[in-house]
């Protein structure tokens, strides 16, 4: 993961009432310009809560992402469960069922992607 981090957004604090799911709480992490802090990490996984749940997008980098490697290094920072939701065909992303994961995720990370883009 040499790629630049450019954005992470982390969901959190999701809860039901009344069969409804109300948002009663959201935090936005920004980093970019480089390697992150560990510090960074372990705040992020702090935000998302007990019971973690972590969709990663790894969609803006050029190069197909390794999803087994994300999902092992998601895991040993911490998350219980990583998903890695990625596309590049506008109609699949387009999809509602395409997304459905990140409805369920108490956080979400947007990894890095060319600065030339």
């Amino acid at each position: 993961m040499t790629r630049i981090i450019w954005l992470c957004l982390a969901l959190v604090s999701v809860q039901q009432a009344v069969s409804q799911e109300i948002v009663t709480s959201r935090k936005l992490v920004i980093a970019g310009g480089g390697s992150l802090p560990g510090a960074v990490y372990e705040k992020f996984v702090e935000l998302a809560g007990e019971q973690s749940s972590l969709v990663v997008i790894p969609t803006a980098s050029s190069l197909e992402p390794d999803e087994k490697s994300l999902i092992k290094i998601w895991k040993q920072r911490g998350f219980e469960s990583v998903q890695i939701l990625h596309t590049r065909d506008r109609k699949v992303a387009k999809d509602t069922a395409f997304a459905k994961p990140i409805d369920d995720a108490t956080a979400v990370w947007l990894g890095g992607g060319s600065q030339s883009k």
